[in-house]
This record gives C-alpha cells, sequence and structure tokens, in this order.
C-alpha cells in the first residue's frame, strides 16, 4: 500500500544528436516479451511489482532520460511479503537517420519488499506544495544566510535527506506526496501522520475539505511552518541585471496565509512577526532561524513559550528585543462528536530540520518503534523535538521532554483563540504566487482543479530459467562472487583457462607470422642468387 517510487535514469547517446526511446505496444500481434519498454521478474516475489514508464518523445542533444514509477500491488499477499524482487528491464533506443541505429539496454532490478508497517509508524510528506527558484523569487528559510534563494525544493532527498535517515533509523517509515491531497485516499487508515514541512504553495479548496475529514477519521497533521512578513520581503526587493527587471519575493520562508487557511477548522494561526533565537526545551536546545510564533490558538490546546529576538524589528529597525512567544502547539482535537479524531501540533520553524544543521546523538527517550537516540547539538538541528512531536501524534502522550514546558488554557477560558482578530493575520502581497509559479493557481487558472495523476501500471509474468541463469552467470563473472553468495573460485578457474587459451592463441598466432615471414627472406634470397647466375626467373 506503499506510494510508487519513482527512479529517474539518464540517458547518453554518443551515436547521434536526435534519439528516441522505442515503445512497442503488447497486442494480439506481438508475442509475450515483445514489448519496450519492459519488465522481465525473475522470482515470484518480482511478480508482486507493478511498474509504469514515462520518457520524452525525443532524446536530444545526445542525451535524454527515462523514469521507471514502481509500486507493489495491493494484494493480501503482498502485504505479507518479504523478500527481494528481482529482474532485468529491457529499453530500445533508436539513433540516427533511416537506416536507424537500434540498441537495447538491459538494467538490473532490485527492490526489498516487507510486510505493510503499522499505520503509526508510517509518514507521509508533503512535497507537492514545495516550490523553488528558479519558478519565481522564493527566498531562502532563514534570513540569516548569504544565500538569497530557496534552490533546494524541500525534498526528503535533498535539503531534509538527513531528517529521512534519522526517521527510518528510529522505525518510521517515509513516503512521499507528490500530488495534491485528494489523491490519497484511505489516508486516516493508512498513516498514522501527516508531515507539513515549510510549504508554499496555496492549498485546493478539496485538500482542505478532505483534510479536515481525514483528521476526524484518526490522520494527525505535524506542521513546521517558516517566517512571513510583507515588509521583510520589500526589504529582500533587487533589481535582476540579467533579466533587466525588479524581483519581488513571491511570499516568505513558507506561504503563512495558506498554512492558516488549512488549519482555520481549528482555530489555528501563525502571525507575521519573524523571530530568531536560540531555544532550550529540558537538557536539548535548537536554533529557531527567522521562524513565525503562534497567535490563535485552541484554549484547549497546549502551548510551548520560547524567549527568542524580534528579527523584524532588527531588519527594519535596527533594534534588538527580545521576548517571550508561543512557538510550539500541541492539540487534541477528538471530542464526544469525533471521538478517534487525530492530534495536530504546530511548530513556527523548519530551518532547523534541515541538513546544514550540526548534531550529535545524546541519550534520550524513544516513540514508537523507535531505535536510536535523539539528536541534538547546541546551534544545531532539532530532530529531537521532532521525534517528541511524531510521539504525540501517534500515541497521543506527551514525552518527558516538553511535558514540564507546557502552558495549558484549560481553566482561565482566555486562550490564544480570542486574543487575535482576523484583520491581523498575515495576509498576501500583491505580487505574490501566480500561474506561472504555483502549481495549484495553474490548475485554477486552466479550471481543471486538484487532478491526480493516471499512470499506466503493468505486471508481468516470470521468465524461463535459462535467461536468468544466463544473465546472473554474468554478473557472477564480472564480481568473481557466485549466484549462491560463495567464493567465486570456479569462475576463476574458467577466467584462468581462458586466459591460458588465449595466450597460446597468441604464441601460435605469432610463431605462424614469424614462419611465413622466414619462408619469404628464404625465397628472396634464392632469387638473388639465380639472379647473379645469369638466369632471368625466380624460384
Amino acid at each position: 500500500t506503499g506510494e510508487p517510487i519513482i527512479v529517474n535514469i539518464t540517458i547518453l547517446n554518443p551515436l547521434s544528436v536526435v534519439g528516441s526511446v522505442i515503445r512497442v505496444d503488447e497486442n494480439e500481434n506481438t508475442k509475450n516479451g515483445a514489448t519496450f519498454p519492459r519488465f522481465d521478474p525473475f522470482n515470484p516475489e518480482a511478480e508482486l511489482l507493478e511498474l509504469s514508464f514515462e520518457y520524452p518523445d525525443t532524446i536530444w542533444p545526445y542525451s535524454g532520460w527515462i523514469a521507471v514509477i514502481i509500486k507493489v500491488t495491493d494484494t493480501p499477499l503482498a502485504a505479507n511479503t518479504t523478500g527481494i524482487a528481482e529482474g532485468l528491464i529491457f529499453v530500445q533506443i533508436q539513433s540516427g537517420d533511416y537506416p536507424f541505429y537500434t540498441q537495447t539496454l538491459e538494467l538490473p532490478l532490485r527492490v526489498s519488499i516487507i510486510p505493510t508497517p503499522d499505520r503509526k509508524q508510517r509518514i507521509i510528506f508533503d512535497q507537492f506544495h514545495s516550490l523553488r527558484y528558479p519558478g519565481g523569487f522564493f527566498p531562502v528559510d532563514s534570513l540569516s544566510s548569504t544565500e538569497p534563494f530557496d534552490w533546494n525544493g524541500d525534498h526528503i532527498h535533498t535539503n531534509f535527506k538527513e531528517m529521512y535517515t534519522y526517521l527510518r533509523a528510529n522505525g518510521y517509515y517515509i513516503e512521499v506526496a507528490g500530488q495534491p491531497w485528494t489523491c490519497y485516499h484511505n489516508a486516516s487508515d493508512r498513516y498514522g501522520t501527516f508531515l507539513i514541512v515549510d510549504s508554499e504553495d496555496e492549498w485546493f479548496e478539496e485538500e482542505k475539505t478532505k483534510l479536515k475529514a481525514d483528521v476526524d477519521n484518526g490522520l494527525s497533521i505535524a506542521v513546521f511552518a517558516d517566517w512571513y512578513n510583507t515588509d521583510v520581503m520589500s526589504e529582500l526587493r533587487f533589481y535582476d541585471d540579467n533579466t533587466k527587471q525588479w524581483w519581488d519575493p513571491v511570499t516568505g520562508g513558507s506561504n503563512v496565509p495558506a498554512i492558516n487557511e488549512l488549519l482555520k477548522p481549528w482555530n489555528i494561526a501563525f502571525g507575521s512577526t519573524v523571530y530568531n533565537g536560540l531555544f532550550t526545551i529540558d537538557v536539548y536546545s535548537a536554533n529557531f532561524s527567522s521562524g513565525t510564533s503562534i497567535v490563535q490558538f485552541p484554549k484547549r490546546g497546549s502551548l510551548v513559550n520560547m524567549e527568542l529576538y524580534d528579527q523584524t524589528a532588527d531588519i527594519l529597525h535596527k533594534k534588538q528585543i527580545k521576548t517571550t512567544v508561543p512557538v510550539l502547539g500541541y492539540l487534541e482535537t477528538k471530542n464526544m462528536e469525533q471521538p478517534n479524531a487525530g492530534r495536530i501540533v504546530v511548530f513556527g520553524d523548519s530551518s532547523c530540520l534541515e541538513f546544514h544543521s550540526t548534531r550529535k546523538a545524546v541519550k534520550g527517550n524513544k516513540g514508537p518503534g523507535v531505535t536510536g537516540g535523539r539528536l541534538n547539538k547546541e546551534g544545531g538541528s532539532c530532530y529531537w523535538l521532532l521525534s517528541s512531536i511524531l510521539h504525540f501524534t501517534t500515541v497521543a502522550v506527551f514525552d518527558d521532554v516538553v511535558e514540564d514546558h507546557i502552558t495549558t488554557y484549560l481553566t482561565t477560558g482566555m486562550g490564544l483563540e480570542k486574543s487575535v482578530e482576523n484583520k491581523t493575520l498575515p495576509c498576501r502581497p500583491e505580487k505574490g504566487l501566480n500561474v506561472k509559479n504555483s502549481r495549484v493557481k495553474a490548475a485554477v487558472g486552466d479550471g481543471k482543479g486538484a487532478l491526480c495523476v493516471e499512470r499506466a501500471w503493468r505486471k508481468w509474468k516470470r521468465v524461463e530459467e535459462n535467461r536468468r541463469r544466463r544473465l546472473f552467470d554474468k554478473e557472477a563473472k564480472d564480481t568473481g562472487v557466485e549466484r549462491s553468495g560463495k567464493e567465486g573460485n570456479q569462475g576463476q578457474g574458467v577466467e584462468r583457462m581462458d586466459g591460458m587459451l588465449l595466450i597460446v592463441f597468441v604464441v601460435l598466432l605469432l610463431l605462424l607470422v614469424l614462419g611465413w615471414r622466414s619462408k619469404a627472406n628464404r625465397g628472396m634470397l634464392e632469387g638473388r642468387r639465380v639472379r647473379e647466375k645469369g638466369v632471368v626467373y625466380y624460384n
């Protein structure tokens, strides 16, 4: 039931400037195995895979790509299978003009299959709402950085790679949501936590409605926002000498107005003041680098206050102001009407989750399935906080890191939800996201709405055993190790014998050449002798 994995393969074609990937669909005239691209499974586990291929119409100039999308079929057998799926992908490349030159690429594929994990250990990471430069002027998350642009795109394979590695090492399974949230059916039954980190794009109205329904049915949300202030954005405006235009940020570190609209059903909102500093909870600390604070929160929720510097005042007025503000909020949403509803945790910064945050391992509590300690270094990452948040979203219990540092509004009746009017919430800038740099606005402008990617999935049956043996015999010869995993002594012996035969053949060839040259030299010598005797012919 996991989300498909996309593997991008780069094609280098030095034979021709222009080429193409040959597509041969299966029909009544093609034999089994004659389609291209295709996958040949080698074992029963590989027959549980479904593959889809995407590639451009033209490989130009000299290079191209092909995307292999892999998923495990949704069956009870696959949900309880443990093993390694092995097979071979065949792709044909056509080069040049007529007559065309065709090459067949053989790409070995191995995929690890595990039983479906418990939903509490499954996290789905929102990547669809992440935008980056050069699609527009998306400023960097930390205003203290010398780099003005957000290049990395907020993905678990780029700037959040170390966060992904940490979560995997601690027993969690992370999947990437690369489509609108409406494309993920039964999400509350499959996942424990929806992780929204530094989202810059807008949200479809259908997504907001579905997310509210999923939370009511048991899905939890963890939101890591970032700074947002229109006056600070105006300070980042610059003139680009290349385009001869003024560049204005289309949003802040994250799109706080869009996040506030997403969290509106629970009366949660972030503010527009930018804060910066070192925060500490218990024995753990990390950088709060150009983040925002919570300005609206339900009175039944729990908040953690931190003493930070007002970076907005520093940037706009050159003033150093230190204040205590709530930046971390915990909310249990279940009630009499929704007894199985999930939980929501919000935090005002995401920079401490990125790869540049140095860290070291220290001893700490463990969440469900967690096998490693927390990570912390003064001025470094906040993976220890992420672990604490996931502990709450999965088992609905505060761990000892934040339990003694929570301010609870239960008896006063005057929580933050009544301290902020809508007119003081952050608003969108005049030159904000548009159809050129926003997936959501582009889809809404075209009248398409939240569309899901439709792919042509296909399963293949196992190939004959001798083809598999030939492939792995070749692999064993290349690596010096047999398929069984033993040392390839026999293969090495065959290689030595082949080498000896080659040496013998070369020696015989040299002897033949030397013999022919010796005979030719003798013939020339005899002819010279006959000529000296006055004979006009040669032997």
